[in-house]
């Protein structure tokens, strides 16, 4: 049973809360990128530093030989590293949802009309969609390059997104989600590798 301590989840009833995630205990903590600007901020400064070595101040030509028969100089490939390093670091900097956790990977919040799922890794502007009463919550699954990477698709008449999942689907936790929409007799649908993540008994 996946035990989530609230210390520090805003007490704001509309911030939405976790309905499949990791399955474990896990520390609610406030949304923040600062690891990531800082693992691409140091990725970017060091093939800034490396493009400025190799093009201005080595009076060597370096090259990068590719299946021993191809040689790329090595400025194009250290500029290619700082050019991803910047496209990197700006995503970082995008404004993540207030409620974002990055054990999680779907979160509800339950309103009058019905529930409205969110993805809180797709930033603080993704609006959700409203499932109502009696619909159908499609969530597919497609394989990423390898067992530990998925792309889901969620569903429901009012619209659809897609969220990546950096781990095995067998390790998610969806009780929460089969809870809250058992409140609005929605129906839960996987389809895909989706139907990998663990169900309840009760289903």
């Amino acid at each position: 049973m996946t035990t989530q301590t609230n210390a520090t989840r805003p007490a704001d009833s509309t911030i939405p809360y976790p309905a499949l995630h990791h399955d474990g205990d896990y520390t609610w903590k406030p949304a923040t990128r600062t690891k990531q600007i800082v693992i691409w901020s140091l990725f970017t400064l060091a093939f800034a530093l490396a493009s400025v070595y190799v093009q201005l101040i080595s009076e060597d030509e370096y090259v990068v030989v590719i299946a021993r028969t191809i040689e790329i100089p090595a400025v194009a490939f250290t500029g290619l590293g700082t050019a991803v390093g910047l496209i990197l670091l700006v995503a970082a900097f995008r404004p993540l949802a207030p409620w974002y956790q990055d054990w999680s990977y779907l979160e509800v919040r339950e309103e009058e009309a019905g529930l409205r799922v969110f993805a809180g890794r797709l930033g603080k502007d993704h609006p959700g969609i409203l499932v109502r009463s009696n619909e159908v919550l499609e969530i597919s699954g497609s394989r990423g390059d390898s067992l530990d990477e998925a792309e889901l698709t969620v569903k429901a008449p009012a619209g659809s997104f897609e969220v990546d999942v950096d781990s095995y689907l067998t390790s998610l936790d969806i009780k929460p989600l089969e809870a809250a929409v058992g409140r609005y007799a929605i129906e839960l649908r996987l389809t895909g590798v989706a139907t990998e993540i663990p169900r309840s008994s009760l289903d």
